[in-house]
């Protein structure tokens, strides 16, 4: 039986947000047995090693809610574009893509994200049995969902939604328990009420979620309620779509009448606060749906838009970009940030009696921040070191099911620059077949 010692400031994000200075967490194969004060711990028989100090913060894996994993190749490509533009021009590119670029462009992500402490995130996008292979590769979590776009052609949806339940069958619980899988029904703007009704069904009769982009853009309630005469919650609201298993991506644009209906049909909402801002789209009302009671989860969106898959950053924006929409900088604590970016996150997949809290019994996703450094002097605030000071660069040990993915920064089992040259290599050949003009010399 393994068994080892975290130590340092233990912020758990449990029911009572406990904060254990000089604490530890003892950590027995897949499973945190328990957590306390590191004096307390240390007599523990057969603790084989002791990661972190007493200057160290630990806090839950955090939990990116919304990506698009392997458009990590696509960083840099789509900027200064917004809305059906942006759209467009990704979905040109992407028609292009091949089993090799996804498979490529998901491992880099996946190294990204583990050195940045993501333990698990949740992704939507096409040709996902090579996503599920990089996560099974580098250790990571991964709720996995293939988009389903019908595009008004409600028979391709129904047989693109045959493809994603065949593809949730084949992996759902794979990889010791690491891959879950959702449906992946776009959004209202992109596919047919008949093909969202089916993906419900199919969700429902699996006994799954659902990963969907919601009120994500200023033309899309315009678009939707003329091709369908309601707007996009209310319309998934009709054919009985919303529930406690929905993972909605964005609701940037959501109505009050909105949020009564998201609050009542207990829908989990991910916000994606830097691309929003970086496409002049705007920020969610965060403060406002959890006063409702709206579960409300953190998400990068894809590389795409966002350009990384920094969890610290989203964390940092989302208390600086509520404290700006409300005019007010008591809007959202750090601490609520930091329990957006875990345990509500792992609520939002259905994952929160396994993960997303420092709690005894549940499995062991954590990661080891190093707070010994000119960034992190003076060592006052914890939590707010944790939520805005720090960033994934201060990420050093990372823990996922109890297995160390990641020690003194580096990721185990795994070449980084063979990723990093094959991502590359994938770049190059990506955007010639796409036509989009590059100086490759910035490459060699």
């Amino acid at each position: 039986m393994s068994s080892f010692l975290i130590r340092g400031t233990i912020i758990t994000c449990d029911n009572k947000d406990r904060v254990i200075h000089d604490g530890a967490i003892l950590v027995e194969d897949k499973i945190i047995r328990k957590v306390g004060k590191y004096e307390d711990l240390t007599h523990e028989s057969k603790i084989e090693e002791v990661l972190g100090d007493k200057r160290s913060i630990v806090i839950p894996g955090l939990i990116n809610t919304h990506t698009h994993l392997s458009m990590t190749l696509f960083k840099g490509i789509l900027e200064g574009l917004t809305g059906m533009d942006w759209l467009k021009l990704a979905w040109s590119i992407e028609s292009n893509l091949t089993a090799h670029d996804i498979y490529a462009g998901a491992l880099l992500g996946c190294v990204e994200m583990l050195k940045s402490g993501t333990t698990c995130f949740a992704d939507h996008y096409f040709q996902m049995d090579n996503v599920a292979k990089a996560v099974k590769e580098t250790g990571i979590r991964g709720a996995l969902a293939e988009a389903v776009l019908d595009f008004g052609d409600s028979k391709r949806g129904g047989e693109l939604l045959k493809e994603g339940e065949s593809f949730a069958e084949r992996w759902h619980g794979k990889a010791d328990g690491r891959i879950t899988c959702m449906m992946g029904p776009h959004s209202t703007y992109t596919c047919t009420p008949e093909t969202l009704k089916l993906a419900s069904d199919i969700a429902r009769k699996l006994g799954i979620g659902i990963h969907i982009h919601l009120s994500e853009h200023r033309e899309e309630a315009t678009r939707v309620k003329r091709n369908y005469g309601r707007r996009p919650i209310p319309l998934l609201q009709s054919i009985g779509f919303l529930n406690n298993s929905v993972l909605a991506a964005h609701v940037t644009f959501a109505s009050d009448d909105d949020l009564v209906t998201l609050q009542k049909n207990q829908v989990n909402v991910n916000v994606n606060i830097y691309c929003k801002m970086k496409g002049g789209q705007g920020i969610a009302r965060i403060r406002e749906m959890l006063d409702m009671g709206i579960n409300v989860s953190l998400g990068t969106d894809g590389p795409a838009s966002h350009n990384n898959l920094d969890m610290f950053e989203e964390m940092k924006l989302s208390v600086a970009a509520t404290a700006l929409k409300y005019k007010n900088p008591k809007a959202l604590s750090a601490g609520e940030s930091i329990r957006m970016a875990t345990i509500n996150g792992a609520r939002a997949i259905g994952l929160d009696a396994k993960i997303g809290s420092i709690m005894e019994g549940k499995e062991a996703d954590l990661v080891v921040l190093n707070a010994s450094t000119v960034r992190a002097a003076p060592f006052f605030n914890p939590i707010v070191m944790a939520a805005q000071t720090l960033c994934g660069n201060d990420v050093e040990h990372v823990i996922v099911q109890g297995k160390k993915v990641v020690i003194h920064k580096k990721v185990i089992g795994i070449d980084e620059r063979r990723v990093i040259k094959e991502a590359e290599d994938r770049f190059i050949k990506l955007m010639n077949r796409s036509g989009i003009q590059f100086d490759p010399e910035i490459l060699s």
